[in-house]
C-alpha cells in the first residue's frame, strides 16, 4: 500500500512538499518552491490577507503542481491519500 500526502503548510515556509511511502519501505520526498503573485487556496484557508504579502507564501501555481505530483504519484503506485 502507497501512501500519498501534500504535507501541511508551516509557518514561514519556502516550499510545498509531497511525501509517498511505498511498498518495502521505500519512500520519495518532492519539493516544490517558486514565487507566484497569488496565494494558494490553502494559504487562503489559512487566513492570508493581502496586507501580509507574499514572503513565506505558498502560491497557486506552486500549489497545482504539488497537485499535479501527487496526482502523479497516485497513478503511479496506486494507494491513499491525504491532503
Amino acid at each position: 500500500m502507497t501512501y500519498v500526502e501534500i504535507e501541511p503548510l508551516e509557518c514561514k515556509h519556502y516550499s510545498t512538499n509531497i511525501h509517498a511511502d511505498l511498498p518495502n519501505y521505500e519512500s520519495i520526498h518532492v519539493e516544490v518552491a517558486g514565487y507566484n503573485s497569488k496565494p494558494s487556496p490553502r494559504e487562503l484557508d489559512n487566513g492570508w490577507e493581502p496586507d501580509d504579502d507574499m514572503d513565506h507564501v505558498e502560491g497557486d501555481k506552486v500549489y497545482e503542481v504539488a497537485c499535479r505530483i501527487k496526482e502523479l504519484l497516485e497513478d503511479m503506485y496506486g494507494g491513499d491519500t491525504n491532503d
